[in-house]
């Protein structure tokens, strides 16, 4: 099948999809029978994985999806990037590596259960779900590729953004959390390491293992089980923290975690005991930002300190009052940056 006759077998996408989808085309050039090897060198992280599979070589082949890159190893997750069969684009594949069976059946379940909220969304801030596989007795969930990099990549080379910046990022993931709100999903691991800035500027938000449906009858992952792989405790929610149940309030504080380190360049509590971090979100009210850096507005420091509320009801109330707040707060910074540089 060739790749136009594959692009009308496609589900219905939305008009930024639709862009977004035919510019990757453009910029992954022409149709190949054989996939460029992008890269033979790994972008791992350092650690022991030991008990994980061996990865798979570059050039293998699985149901057509032809390796051309093997990108990290993440949570015990292996990443590559591989030619997407018909459409001749770069796609992602990402695949459960632990042999320990306790810890491989749970990410499973994970991996299993991001599967299952990607089918259900159709939004140019979410990844695309293009297939799931298994190959080898491993799963494989095959998704969008987004080029360039994450935030916390962005983050460990610049440590600290400009608000303008931050408050772009705010209103892009707001969108994803909205669309995600809409489905009653609540993502529960929201963090700069899950939010992708790929050149047109439309963040990303990745990785939903850990997401929920609100509707469905569902028994939270204990997050201390495998707290050294999975778990974030220093973006989590005192009511994630809690077991309590979650609405989408609770992504709100991750998020909000997220912008307060994107313009301090520090954690609200920061420290290597992670019990210690989880119980400072339940109990201390963090310094806010402005007070850390006298050049951050106070406008958007009591913006950010609101989402850390640690009540839920204390925090914002919907997706469209969060968006037009961000828009009021990036005009402001634009008028006071416009000011400056006519002051000089």
């Amino acid at each position: 099948m060739n790749r136009d006759t594959h692009l009308r077998t496609l589900p219905p996408m939305n008009s930024a999809l639709k862009t977004d989808l035919h510019e990757t085309i453009k910029l992954s050039g022409p149709a190949r029978e054989t996939p460029v090897d992008l890269s033979t060198r790994a972008n791992v992280s350092t650690g022991d994985e030991l008990s994980d599979y061996p990865p798979w070589e570059i050039g293998h082949s699985i149901n057509g999806y032809v390796i051309t890159n093997y990108v990290a190893i993440k949570d015990h997750h292996r990443i590559y990037r591989s030619i997407h069969p018909n459409l001749r684009i770069p796609v992602i594949m990402k695949c459960v590596s632990s042999r320990e069976p306790l810890m491989r059946e749970t990410l499973i379940k994970h991996l299993s259960n991001e599967r299952d909220i990607l089918r259900t969304m159709n939004h140019n801030n979410i990844p695309r779900l293009w297939d799931y596989l298994e190959h080898e007795d491993t799963p494989i969930l095959v998704i969008e590729f987004i080029p360039e990099q994450s935030l916390s990549e962005l983050l460990r080379k610049d440590k600290t953004l400009p608000p303008r910046k931050v408050l772009r990022i705010a209103k892009e993931i707001n969108y994803a959390l909205d669309a995600l709100t809409r489905q009653q999903i609540i993502h529960r691991d929201i963090k700069p390491g899950n939010i992708m800035l790929p050149p047109n500027g439309q963040a990303k938000l990745i990785d939903y293992g850990l997401s929920v449906i609100r509707d469905e009858e569902y028994t939270p992952v204990p997050m201390a089980q495998f707290q050294n792989v999975l778990g974030t405790a220093a973006y989590m929610s005192p009511e994630q923290i809690e077991n309590k149940e979650l609405d989408h309030r609770s992504d709100w504080y991750s998020l909000g975690v997220t912008l307060y380190e994107c313009l301090t360049g520090k954690l609200p509590f920061e420290g290597t005991d992670r019990n210690r971090i989880a119980l400072r979100h339940i109990r201390e009210v963090p310094i806010s930002p402005c007070s850390i850096d006298k050049s951050i507005p106070k406008t958007v420091s009591d913006f950010v300190m609101r989402m850390l509320n640690k009540r839920p009801d204390d925090r914002m109330s919907d997706h469209k009052t969060v968006d037009a707040e961000i828009n009021a707060l990036m005009l402001t910074c634009e008028m006071q940056r416009t000011t400056t540089i006519l002051s000089h």
